[in-house]
């Protein structure tokens, strides 16, 4: 019997198909892949037999064959390919591979295997999955090369019969890895789970389960958290429905923050996280071990896993990442970060740097494995905090665990299931009450339209050298959107437009509840002496715009009515930018983006206000790149060799042009884009002339301030 359940194979032309990492795509002759599709298929059904070699896996399927009789046939351009597999262990070895090799470190033509990507000559030699794989070929529109023949086989493994005993913990499902990999297997670390919004797949945090009723996690992360909000068990690609039947979206019953958490220095940054009904456990669903309180665990080999920021592209990755770090004394750490180090914290990260926990979530596991016979793990710290992103000589840091063993007992009034061999800690039962937070007021009484409306005027001063950081209050309209006014980042941007709203985009609106809050006049997350204007302000009303579509993008705007009216100063520390000229098409002009977005040379989230330079182009040149995906309400920027891009901005952040003048104007709002300053994929900005009489309509009687001379 066929070990597989479901086999879904597609090949479209390109532009027939939106492939989920956000390909836009061109097509001209669907229905004749569509069947060599179904053929493919076919095929797939007939030689997959459990325990055998299948035989070959031609991928010159691409030039209408699917066992195609020489490989010395070259594929053909323009086509996307993808098959998805369900069965139990599958190996894949190529004996030919010969594609478009990189070019400034990127691939043209490529082969994704569960998420890897191979090109040129990097041939995959060996690789076995247990679950659903995913493997998919992609070639552009440039030079054709030779293809490849990889060989597929599928193992039988065994199935447990019996579930897990009740307090059985920290087994990973692991089989061969991904050589050189990132991506987990599927359901490799079962106690990983994902804290997302009630409405979004992406999660925002991570955490671990610790029994079928907790989970654990970072303060910083549970400050932020809603009772509305999900936890989402038995994940892997959250991009993806149908890669894991185990997934689950949970509610939440109740959060406990420890008491002495410190928000400013991230001091006892850990929270629990009690479900609304308890997990059943299996293979994919399971606790992670408790480690032993009185352990140190300096200079061993731990595992971060997560869905956050690669280091390669600087976006959220939508397959759980691990990263291999090694712990270190905490003096060692201090040597970094001074007296920030507590004793209720632990270090990990290269000493070169290259290898951090922006691969995984805030609140994430940071494992150990301590049983190399069974492959225990236990989780020894939880993701706090660091500066930059695998930047050298600046290690993650952590919250120690160990120390917190009798404070989890206390809340869970049960015992964190330990490793096998490991001391059980004591328990207590002491409980407190839930707090709720006072609800926010959004009532305020009507203002007066402002005496003064001068707006766009920057203040410039000497660059840093490589100009990458702004200089304080430098772009006076520049705001950032956070979670609650506790918060330490941003997670989209905006710009001020009048003294009472905010211009942002769709998709940052299409994700607020209620609780967020707009923070002007700041520059560096970290400092609270940085800028003396500083201030949070809370919304009072979101307005999307009417036909945003958050498929294709379109009319990604919406504005943010704040709940008191902004003062603007003489100093010009805080002031709204100026209205696009009416009729401009802003094409090959230099632009400059703004925001706290991810660094190219890191990958993660900055705690300074970054800017980038980079020209806009005509519609037409940007459509070479995304196709049918650019519509007449967007405009796109960037360099054709990449290198800088607007995921150095957040989304909703402001795209701003002075074309000679002292008056800086507003021409677009960071939308989206293919990955980060990819060679011929620039950013996708909404485009401002387009919506200047619906944002007036919203303004009613004051408008969008005009400069004056």
């Amino acid at each position: 019997m066929s070990v597989f359940f479901n086999i879904y194979a597609h090949c479209v032309m390109v532009g027939c198909y939106t492939d989920p990492t956000g390909h836009s795509l061109f097509c001209d002759n669907k229905k004749q892949l569509l069947s060599i599709c179904d053929k493919i298929k076919k095929e797939i059904l007939k030689m997959f037999q459990p325990g055998k070699t299948v035989g070959r896996f031609d991928m010159n399927i691409l030039s209408y064959h699917y066992v195609h009789p020489g490989y010395r046939v070259k594929y053909k351009n323009h086509y996307l390919c993808k098959g998805a597999t369900d069965t139990t262990v599958l190996s894949i070895t190529c004996s030919q591979f010969v594609l478009q090799p990189k070019f400034k470190g990127n691939c043209g033509d490529y082969l994704s295997i569960q998420d890897e990507i191979y090109c040129g000559r990097n041939t995959p030699t060996f690789l076995s999955y247990s679950g659903d794989v995913n493997v998919s070929f992609i070639s552009n529109k440039r030079r054709n090369y030779k293809g490849f023949k990889c060989s597929v086989s599928a193992e039988e493994t065994e199935v447990a019969t019996t579930g897990p005993t009740t307090c059985n913990c920290g087994i990973p499902n692991k089989s061969r890895r991904i050589v050189n990999g990132v991506t987990t297997e599927v359901h490799e670390f079962p106690w990983q789970v994902a804290i997302v919004s009630k409405y979004s797949n992406r999660p925002y945090c991570g955490g671990s389960i610790i029994s079928q009723s907790w989970i654990l996690t970072a303060a910083h992360c549970a400050e932020v958290t809603n009772l509305s909000d999900k936890i989402v068990v038995g994940e892997h690609n959250w991009a993806l429905t149908s890669d894991t039947a185990a997934m689950e979206r949970l509610t939440i019953h109740r959060i406990h923050v420890h008491p002495e958490y410190n928000p400013m220095k991230l001091n006892n940054d850990i929270a629990l996280i009690e479900l609304s009904s308890p997990l059943t456990f299996s293979r994919e669903v399971s606790a992670v071990c408790a480690p032993q309180q009185n352990e140190i665990y300096d200079n061993v080999n731990t595992i971060v896993a997560g869905w956050g920021f690669t280091t390669e592209g600087g976006t959220h990755s939508r397959p759980l990442q691990k990263v291999v770090v090694p712990t270190m004394t905490n003096n060692e750490c201090k040597n970094s970060y001074g007296d920030f180090i507590t004793s209720n914290m632990i270090c990990a990260g290269l000493a070169e740097g290259g290898k951090d926990a922006c691969q995984g979530d805030s609140g994430g596991p940071l494992v150990v494995e301590v049983d190399t016979s069974s492959s225990y793990m236990k989780q020894i710290g939880i993701v706090s905090f660091g500066y930059g992103c695998a930047r050298p000589g600046y290690p993650g840091v952590y919250s120690r665990t160990s120390k917190y063993i009798k404070w989890i007992a206390s809340k869970t009034s049960s015992t964190w299931c330990p490793a096998p061999g490991s001391v059980e800690p004591s328990t207590t039962t002491t409980k407190t009450p839930q707090t709720k937070p006072p609800p926010i007021t959004t009532d305020v009484p009507p203002t007066k339209k402002p005496s003064v409306c001068s707006c766009g005027k920057v203040n410039r001063a000497s660059r840093i050298v490589g100009g990458v950081e702004t200089k304080v209050n430098e772009y006076p309209w520049q705001v950032a959107i956070a979670y609650s006014q506790f918060s330490r980042r941003a997670f989209c941007g905006g710009s001020i437009i009048h003294s009472q709203w905010v211009l942002t985009a769709g998709h940052c609106a299409d994700v607020m509840v209620g609780s967020e809050v707009v923070v002007v006049g700041e520059h560096d997350w970290l400092s609270s002496s940085e800028s003396n204007v500083r201030e949070v302000v809370n919304i009072n009303k979101i307005i999307s715009h009417p036909n945003y579509n958050s498929n294709t993008l379109q009319n990604d705007v919406a504005l943010l009515k704040l709940s008191k009216t902004l003062t603007f100063g003489s100093d010009n520390k805080v002031a709204p930018i100026c209205p696009p000229e009416p009729g401009n098409l802003y094409e090959r002009v230099s632009a400059t983006v703004t925001g706290w977005g991810t660094t190219s040379s890191g990958g993660s989230t900055s705690y300074t206000l970054q800017e980038i330079t980079i020209p806009t182009m005509s519609n037409s040149d940007c459509k070479s790149s995304y196709g049918s995906s650019i519509y007449d309400v967007m405009i796109c920027a960037g360099l054709p060799e990449g290198g800088k891009d607007s995921c150095q901005g957040d989304s909703g952040g402001p795209m701003v042009t002075n074309e000679g003048s002292p008056f800086y104007r507003q021409i677009g709002v960071v939308s989206w884009g293919f990955d980060c300053a990819a060679p011929g994929f620039p950013g996708v900005y909404a485009r401002l002339t387009k919506y200047m009489q619906w944002i007036n309509n919203q303004l009613s009687d004051s408008g969008w301030c005009e400069p004056y001379a």
